[in-house]
């Protein structure tokens, strides 16, 4: 699905790499597909501690180190983590909560 800007001919259409490419008059799909990078699936340790609500990596740190946190992968001395294995560790902890908070037998 592309979306058309209101511009001059060559029309341009929004990809979803987020470039702005030349589609001639005519012609739905004339650009090349986008590749894929080898680092497609992996999140740096600084975006992993945003998305969980932490200010720094030091928390990631120290889960590397205990190995408690999601599995990390170092690629030229930068620690990176695969989103199958952040999953995996979030619905591992998802699962050790709800055993925990389990309401006990009982009435």
């Amino acid at each position: 699905m592309t979306t058309t800007c209101n511009t001059k001919s060559p029309r341009y259409s929004l990809r979803p790499s987020n470039k702005i490419e030349s589609v001639q008059p005519g012609h739905e799909d004339y650009s090349l597909p986008r590749t894929r990078s080898v680092l497609d699936d992996y999140v740096s340790r600084s975006e992993l501690a945003k998305q969980l609500g932490h200010r720094s990596t030091r928390t990631l740190e120290m889960w590397a180190h205990r190995g408690i946190g999601p599995r990390v992968t170092i690629l030229s001395k930068r620690a990176m983590y695969a989103y199958d294995d952040i999953a995996a560790w979030v619905e591992a902890q998802r699962a050790k909560s709800e055993a925990r908070f389990a309401p006990r037998g009982g009435v």
